[in-house]
């Protein structure tokens, strides 16, 4: 716990916030919105390869056969091509087939990048390794001691797996991925329940979790506000038009398909603001997408998306396709101030 001293060196914000039970570190999605930003892929970048602050940025990780991994790190300037990518996964458990999962990653990402090193592999597991000994096949790594790695010639150059484990001495200090580990597999709520809230990188991260959360539920909270008001609308202009086709012969059946849009659309508010809908019904709902909304910029969001952009543009082929790179984006998690290709372009055009 921390004490005085250490209390007042920390934001008051900071020190009364509590994550929701659904946005915990070690996450899905939480997880991998604080990979994804900038100063983690630095953090990571500079502590595996001793590469400067900007040399890696986020990109995607969708693959053909459709599989899909956690964060991808590349070489945000395509000439860089000595330097390996670097694949990043946060698993509950370890296991054989979730190892046998990160070869496959592997292939795709050698496949997809073929002029570059292999990739380096980074593992943080939350809970523990089943079979046990499977984590005996993890080798100590001497230059850096919260780190094990797995021999893996053959579809890695490297492949680690950070220490979940407390060290045993009181230091307050963590080394940088030892301290991103703890903040996964402790998925503690708030910095004072961390055990070590005074850590300089524990304290980064919960900064950082706190400002992803709250984007986030800015986000929602107008996504919420704009299905709403657009139900409301529809509703009145539906009911317009059955009151003014109501007596018209020949109408009953538009008049059932007008009826059967209102009951949709109550639906659809009362789903989106987190109202049990009727099962019973045949109405399909839509899928949760992506849309326009007036989530404020900070400059880790800002530069989230222009490296994610950058990223796009050096694989592409032709043109610019703004509309292709939005929904990319969106299966991301990024770009979610925007709603359309133009919208974007309008945002990021100018850069080359």
């Amino acid at each position: 716990m921390p004490t005085s001293e250490d209390t007042e060196t920390i934001d008051d914000d900071l020190l009364t916030f509590v994550l929701p039970s659904d946005y915990l570190p070690g996450m899905d999605l939480p997880s991998k919105r604080v990979l994804k930003t900038q100063v983690i892929a630095d953090l990571i970048a500079q502590s595996l390869l001793q590469v400067s602050n900007g040399t890696y940025c986020s990109a995607g990780t969708e693959w053909k056969n459709g599989m899909r991994s956690d964060v991808l790190y590349t070489p945000r300037l395509a000439l860089q091509t000595t330097l390996p990518p670097i694949l990043v996964e946060v698993q509950k458990k370890l296991s054989e087939a979730f190892i046998r999962r990160i070869i496959l990653y592997c292939l795709n990402i050698t496949n997809l990048y073929p002029n570059h090193p292999l990739p380096v592999v980074l593992i943080f597991c939350i809970d523990k390794c089943a079979p046990r000994n499977l984590l005996a096949k993890f080798q100590p790594c001497e230059e850096k001691p919260c780190l094990k790695y797995f021999p893996s010639a053959e579809w890695a150059d490297k492949c680690y797996l950070v220490s979940n484990e407390a060290p045993n001495d009181d230091s307050p200090v963590l080394s940088p991925l030892h301290a991103l580990s703890l903040f996964f597999s402790q998925q503690q709520p708030s910095l004072h329940s961390h055990s070590h809230p005074e850590d300089p990188t524990v304290k980064k991260l919960y900064e950082l979790i706190k400002a992803l959360c709250e984007e986030d539920e800015t986000y929602e909270d107008n996504f919420r506000k704009t299905i709403n008001d657009v139900c409301d609308t529809h509703n009145k202009l539906y009911n317009r038009i059955n009151i003014a086709i109501r007596d018209i012969p020949g109408t009953s059946k538009a008049c059932r398909i007008i009826d059967r849009a209102l009951e949709y659309n109550s639906r659809l508010k009362r789903k989106f603001s987190m109202i049990d809908t009727d099962s019973e019904s045949s109405l399909e709902l839509p899928p949760n997408l992506p849309m326009s909304s007036q989530v404020p910029e900070s400059s880790a969001t800002r530069e989230c998306e222009a490296a994610f952009i950058a990223n796009y543009r050096k694989h592409l082929t032709g043109r610019m396709d703004w509309d292709d790179c939005l929904q990319r984006g969106h299966e991301e998690g990024i770009f979610k101030r925007y709603s359309t290709g133009n919208s974007l372009r309008a945002n990021f055009g100018s850069k080359k």
